[in-house]
């Protein structure tokens, strides 16, 4: 009987059929979304923000003149963008036997480049809060969480009213997940408080609605009124992260051009260059309206 003809003994005349590319995911992150975005006037490269430090009132006796003239004084915050950029070169023959558009793949590629370092210089400016808790061995739970708000909240140098934020690597963000998770039962006992409220036996109260939340979706969502933000972009060093709670003026970002993408012919290369750039900066505004939360990141295993 003669032998099957197939594709291996056709290699050289079937074509190779490729699905279309897909890109490696990149994690896009939280900033600068979490934070104010700012602009400098016009023609300016710097954003520049003078601050009035505050005055204080005293008491006053009757019939007697006022005696405690006091000098208003200032500070300048300038935040000043600078460039970042990714470059691809790819050659005429490789344009030319291309299965896809080459022009649109490198662009996409070099898109999420620069917008992963936009996050991840973003997620730096945790590390700049003078005020810093956890450390070695330190995990994040709803106490220290509770504490960076009070923190912000009850400082003497500069308090806010203004909303907060939390934000972590989600290696971290697990373990206060585990935290809440563990006390999940149904209270079947009407005399046992959850949170400091009876409930009827068989029902579930408190601080259990939340941690069935925690098992429903593995998400925290927002904890004493916080939101909890993940962000995969955060650097791990000797199993600790660096996230923070933080208010949204905290911290400043500033923007001369985002993500521009811009082709060049070599004509001596028989090339052409992909060139990506950004140009912009994050700086601290007001200090005391964040708190660093320096926590345990290791991967879990459990």
């Amino acid at each position: 009987m003669p032998g099957v003809t197939g594709t291996s003994q056709l290699d050289q005349t079937v074509n190779a059929v490729r699905a279309k590319a897909i890109f490696t995911m990149q994690d896009y992150g939280v900033f600068p979304g979490a934070v104010d975005r700012v602009e400098g006037p016009g023609g300016n490269r710097s954003f520049t923000e003078p601050k009035i430090a505050p005055i204080t009132a005293y008491d006053l006796t009757e019939a007697v003149d006022m005696d405690q003239a006091q000098q208003l004084s200032d500070t300048l915050m300038t935040v000043s963008p600078t460039e970042v950029g990714a470059q691809v070169i790819y050659s005429k023959l490789a344009q030319m036997t291309r299965s896809e558009n080459m022009v649109n793949i490198i662009s996409r590629a070099i898109t999420d480049a620069l917008k992963k370092k936009q996050d991840t210089d973003g997620t730096t400016q945790m590390d700049n809060f003078a005020t810093a808790l956890g450390g070695t061995g330190k995990t994040l739970t709803r106490g220290y969480l509770s504490a960076g708000i009070a923190l912000v909240r009850g400082n003497t140098t500069e308090i806010s009213k203004e909303a907060l934020y939390a934000t972590f690597h989600p290696f971290t963000m697990n373990d206060l997940v585990d935290q809440l998770s563990d006390g999940m039962a149904i209270n079947n006992d009407a005399t046992v408080a959850v949170w400091g409220a009876p409930g009827a036996a068989g029902t579930v109260v408190g601080q259990q609605r939340t941690e069935m939340e925690m098992i429903r979706k593995y998400a925290v969502g927002s904890l004493h009124g916080v939101p909890l933000l993940t962000d995969s972009n955060f650097a791990i060093v000797s199993s600790l992260s660096k996230g923070g709670i933080f208010t949204k003026r905290a911290v400043v970002y500033a923007e001369l051009w985002g993500v521009d993408v811009e082709p060049e012919k070599d004509g001596s290369l028989r090339g052409t260059e992909m060139n990506g750039t950004m140009c912009y900066a994050y700086g601290e505004r007001t200090d005391t309206h964040g708190v660093e939360l320096n926590m345990g990141c290791a991967s879990p295993a459990s």
